[in-house]
């Protein structure tokens, strides 16, 4: 299998295909060559001579001579912009010149090493960011970085040795059944509790509840599709420095399919009865309610029973917890909840299963009472 950066190919025919640099044009673009072989050794064999001649043959080639923040921004516009979704792409921008380019955008890019990379994340912890969101400013610097190196543009990758901040992670709190029902009982008197009930019986994220439409309810099949989020973005440009999108779920494992419970599918009837020609479920002028004021209706229902810091993601957590409890198939789970692996479910219940485990012993150990 390739490996990152080494353009190699098996092609359709069952030969393999490598791909090197072997010079540029006038204008300065990449010139390729091509190598191919029966094997993938053969391949990467032939491809290791060329590069090496080719980076004999221009040793007196002029380095790249722009600094980070030039060559990150024709990055993003000619290989970024095309590859990520809007919201992505919104995202990187905003990182690289709110997180990158204050601390290394006018260092040259030949110069760029590894200690320059290191007093950027010491830089970044005096800012109090999240370890998770240093790791993903990282990221997207990473990938920038690995488009020079491919160009021939960076012989030695400044990312090498690189010490990544770790983190304990917090443990997800649930909520206990008491908490749920007290929030459930004042959630069915608020006129805007609905997307509380919904949280708690299919898991979704407040995004995709914000973006839900009714095109996306197939009542018949009693199913959700989930396939769009509802979130801002963060703006680089301009006098506004957020921007609501709809847009695709986050990942191919995100769009899914959630059953629609007898519960929440009476709630849905009810509701559409209420608007019947409203495209979103949760509507405001005929646009999405945006997540902070679904946090918002949800801060008021919480501070009512007294507790005004549980968060609306709890929910999400408190419906996998319940579907835990019930001792349901943990890869069911996972597709319900969209993650994009079982692992990933796992790492985050871990506590949840301690009842599921010890529910197995006894089990264990009733058979064998039993076969005494």
């Amino acid at each position: 299998m390739s490996k990152r950066g080494e353009n190699i190919y098996k092609r359709k025919d069952g030969r393999w295909e490598g791909r090197y640099i072997k010079g540029r044009k006038l204008d300065g673009k990449v010139q390729y060559g091509y190598v191919y072989g029966k094997s993938y050794k053969t391949v990467q064999d032939k491809l290791i001579k060329m590069k090496y001649l080719y980076r004999r043959d221009n040793q007196d080639r002029q380095p790249y001579s722009g600094t980070v923040k030039q060559w990150l921004m024709y990055w993003l516009e000619t290989e970024s912009k095309n590859r990520v979704k809007l919201s992505s792409y919104a995202s990187y921008q905003y990182k690289i010149e709110h997180y990158i380019l204050p601390s290394l955008g006018d260092c040259q890019l030949s110069h760029l090493n590894s200690e320059q990379i290191q007093k950027l994340i010491t830089e970044l912890r005096r800012q109090h960011l999240s370890v998770n969101t240093i790791k993903t400013i990282l990221a997207i610097f990473k990938q920038g970085i690995n488009s020079a190196i491919q160009a021939e543009y960076l012989i030695r990758n400044p990312f090498d040795g690189i010490q990544i901040p770790t983190e304990q992670k917090s443990k997800v709190k649930a909520l206990s059944l008491e908490v749920q029902r007290k929030i459930e009982v004042i959630a069915e008197k608020n006129p805007n509790g609905f997307p509380t009930f919904l949280a708690l019986y299919t898991g979704m994220r407040i995004g995709e509840i914000s973006g839900l439409q009714w095109s996306d309810i197939d009542f018949e099949r009693d199913a959700i599709l989930v396939k769009h989020t509802y979130r801002r973005m963060p703006l680089s440009q301009g006098k506004h420095k957020t921007q609501l999108s709809l847009s695709r779920a986050k990942s191919s494992s995100s769009e899914r399919m959630i059953p629609l419970g007898k519960l929440i599918k009476k709630m849905l009837l009810n509701w559409r009865s209420q608007a019947p020609d409203s495209r979103f479920v949760f509507e405001n002028n005929g646009h999405p309610i945006e997540p902070r004021l679904l946090t918002y209706h949800f801060k008021k229902i919480t501070t009512e029973i007294g507790m005004p810091d549980i968060h609306f993601h709890q929910l999400r957590h408190t419906f996998a917890t319940r579907c835990l409890e019930a001792q349901e198939n943990i890869a069911v789970i996972s597709a319900i909840l969209g993650h994009n692996s079982v692992k990933t479910t796992l790492d985050i219940y871990t506590d949840a299963l301690t009842f599921q485990k010890r529910t197995m012993i006894e089990k264990m150990e009733n058979n064998r009472l039993l076969t005494k």
